[in-house]
């Protein structure tokens, strides 16, 4: 069979995306365009802003059906082609990507509109005035071809456009003739080089493979450039019983972080900026340092603290925290300012106190609470928090007024309270809500949460739109407090997770439930939408763990993540499912778009785990690899999935979406070979690191 009659015979999504960047400077700084076909990719800006396209209600030319403008230039969407306008102080250069050979009746509809409205009040005649324009983020041309669509596509500074081919359609008849351009061709490397006067504009050779018996098997792909400047695509021969993927899931960015022992990541923050904040422990007495309010390590391991600043490339501060026994970081959250809020645990008499509630540790391990000022080299407050005996804080969250939520378990019978739903330790070890005023000197609310047995909270507490509060654990007890329960009774085995949600006013309790099978579940990860919906991420090893909606309908090995979706309600359940693959499984964090889709990160043993439109298709073959999956909102669908990691053990351990969709992805890793990009740090340096890593997503 020849090449095209077996392409025009497979189904499969053709996607190139075309990144025109950067440049296209007064400096001679080149621009360039990356061709690939995507669902997540790493982004080499780390957090800029969406683009938005506006409608032609005659602001503008009538061939211009809609706009968008960057820094750099202007693009306008005609119904023949896309045409880039570089207008500026001195002169101005227009060029244009033409469809060559499109279908008339194509179809030019916005796709994703935004609250961003734009006006335009041109000259002094009000009747060309315009106000209150909506946007959009992205314009479809659909049937731009037989059976093939196109969506274009942005954030700042960038411009992407993927092909979409459905079945009965055939990539050879995308042909796209450059007009208004200068010199174009093919570099060694396949690229097609366009070469203007303010630079050059560079698309990427695309990138074709397949998965066949676990392996990837890569499909010759490569643009073709013709006298007329038009550019087509040629493919070899592929499987038309296996997907075709040409480039999904890209990598922006990612570093080793650590020092030549153990390092340890746990909790994660990202502010509006796109800087990310992590914490965690180290043994490492020369882990990465700046700007330090604490220069070095005190005790056996340190709790640390870094900020890495919004490139990916370099620290803005990084600094040890802890006293001369142990001490952990477990989370970490950024308020408007830049201050960044950690808590953790410490065996420690002398952790770093300022301004605090609670100035000595009370029993053998207290909690820590500390605010870090935004340029990190001092302490705005510090402070124990526990009882006489074991106590640790896990999670904190920040409410509109500022206030700090601090979830965590005790051990002891006289943690500090006020206001309690639940005055008194029920059991062995129980979990604790407490709230803290903004100024971190007084307690506004405190209490137990438990039964008879033990709890511990797993580092995860929320707020929704209203205010209300959510945290979750894990419980042993068969008499953990229940209320308007989707499981009133404990399921069985030695432990199950829980949910419970509380008042803005923490004056009650609005629901609390148990949620296990027959056997064992833990907890790691939770996030609440706006509208009251909590999903709690985690794993388990029962048969009957409840189900909904499943992606996945039974275990796949011993131990399997486990993703489950609660209605607003608490008593019903939108989504529940499996994850996982022959191996043991694990969710470990978890966050929502504003769409509702779900994007969970872990660590998996299995060499089937499932991809999709993946970064890396095939197991690192180590003892373990970090993954990265998204699933519909509804959760009856892959958006994505991905491994990530080298050929030792690599874990994700938290996962936090930009504002502009971007994905940042902490973990640890004693692999030397992580895929690394534009790394602060390029080596491993110890036998555990830190690993931080920017990805981002075509797939919408």
């Amino acid at each position: 069979m020849e090449e095209g009659d077996l392409m025009k015979k497979v189904f499969f999504i053709f996607s190139i995306l075309v990144l025109l960047s950067a440049a296209w400077a007064v400096s001679g700084q080149k621009a360039r365009a990356v061709s690939s076909p995507a669902s997540v990719k790493p982004d080499p800006d780390f957090g800029t802003l969406p683009l938005y396209f506006a409608p032609n209600r005659g602001q503008a030319d009538a061939e211009a059906l809609f706009y968008v403008q960057t820094p750099l230039y202007t693009l306008w969407i005609t119904r023949q082609g896309l045409m880039f306008d570089s207008g500026r102080e001195g002169g101005r250069e227009i060029s244009r990507l033409v469809f060559a050979g499109a279908s008339p009746d194509v179809r030019v509809y916005a796709e994703q509109p935004t609250d961003h409205r734009v006006s335009y009040f041109i000259g002094d005649d009000p009747s060309r005035w315009r106000g209150g324009i909506p946007t959009s983020r992205a314009i479809v041309y659909e049937g731009v071809y037989r059976g093939i669509d196109l969506k274009v596509y942005g954030r700042e500074r960038e411009i992407e456009y993927d092909w979409v081919v459905r079945p009965g359609g055939d990539p050879c008849s995308i042909r796209l003739v450059l007009e208004g351009a200068g010199a174009v061709g093919l570099d060694d490397k396949g690229d097609i080089v366009i070469r203007r006067s303010f630079g050059e504009i560079r698309h990427r050779k695309p990138r074709a493979y397949q998965v066949i018996d676990g392996r990837e098997r890569f499909v010759d792909a490569a643009f073709e450039v013709q006298r007329n400047k038009e550019i087509g695509l040629r493919l070899g021969r592929y499987s038309p019983a296996f997907d075709l993927v040409i480039d999904p899931l890209v990598l922006v960015s990612s570093t080793y972080l650590g020092g030549s022992a153990t390092d340890y990541i746990v909790g994660m923050a990202v502010d509006g900026a796109g800087a990310v904040y992590t914490t965690g422990w180290t043994y490492s007495r020369n882990f990465p340092r700046k700007n330090p309010p604490q220069a070095k390590i005190a005790g056996s391991y340190d709790a640390f603290l870094t900020k890495l600043a919004p490139d990916g490339k370099s620290l803005v501060y990084s600094t040890y925290l802890g006293g001369a026994e142990r001490d952990t970081g477990a989370c970490v959250v950024v308020d408007g300012s830049g201050a960044a809020y950690v808590a953790g645990s410490s065996e420690s008499t002398n952790f770093p106190v300022k301004n605090a509630i609670q100035e000595k540790n009370r029993g053998s391990e207290d909690g820590f609470i500390t605010k870090v000022s935004p340029d990190g080299r001092s302490l705005a407050y510090s402070t124990y928090w526990g009882g006489a005996k074991e106590d640790a804080c896990w999670g904190i969250a920040l409410d509109p007024a500022g206030n700090l939520l601090v979830v965590g378990d005790s051990w002891s019978t006289n943690l500090p309270l006020k206001r309690p739903l639940q005055p008194a330790n029920a059991g062995h070890r129980d979990a604790f809500l407490s709230k803290l005023s903004a100024d971190g000197r007084k307690l506004l609310f405190s209490t137990y949460w438990g039964g008879s047995q033990s709890e511990y909270t797993t580092g995860s507490v929320c707020l929704d739109s209203s205010g209300a509060i959510y945290f979750q654990g894990v419980t042993f007890s068969d008499d953990f407090p229940v209320k308007a329960a989707f499981q009133s009774k404990f399921g069985g085995g030695y432990r199950d997770n829980f949910l419970a949600k509380i008042s803005a006013a923490c004056d009650r309790v609005i629901y609390a439930t148990f949620l296990g099978g027959a056997k064992d579940e833990d907890s790691y990860a939770l996030a609440v939408s706006p509208e009251g919906e909590a999903v709690v991420g985690g794993r388990s090893n029962s048969p009957n763990y409840p189900l909904k909606n499943p992606f996945q309908g039974a275990l796949g090995g011993y131990m399997d993540a486990v993703i489950t979706r609660f209605n607003a309600d608490g008593r019903t359940l939108v989504f529940s499912t499996y994850l996982g693959g022959t191996g043991n499984d694990v969710i470990n964090g978890i966050d929502l778009d504003a769409g509702g889709a779900v994007t969970v990160c872990g660590s998996t043993g299995s060499l089937n785990f499932p991809v999709k439109n993946a970064y890396q298709t095939v197991y690192g073959k180590g003892y373990g690899d970090a993954f990265l999956t998204r699933l519909s909102a509804p959760g009856t669908q892959l958006v994505f999935s991905s491994f990530l990691g080298g050929t030792s053990s690599d874990a994700a351990k938290q996962v936090v979406l930009g504002t502009d969709g971007t994905i940042y992805l902490a973990g640890v890793t004693s692999s030397k070979d992580f895929p690394l990009k534009g790394a602060f740090q390029k080596t491993n340096a110890g036998g555990d690191d830190v690993f931080i890593a920017k990805l981002k997503s075509a797939t919408k």
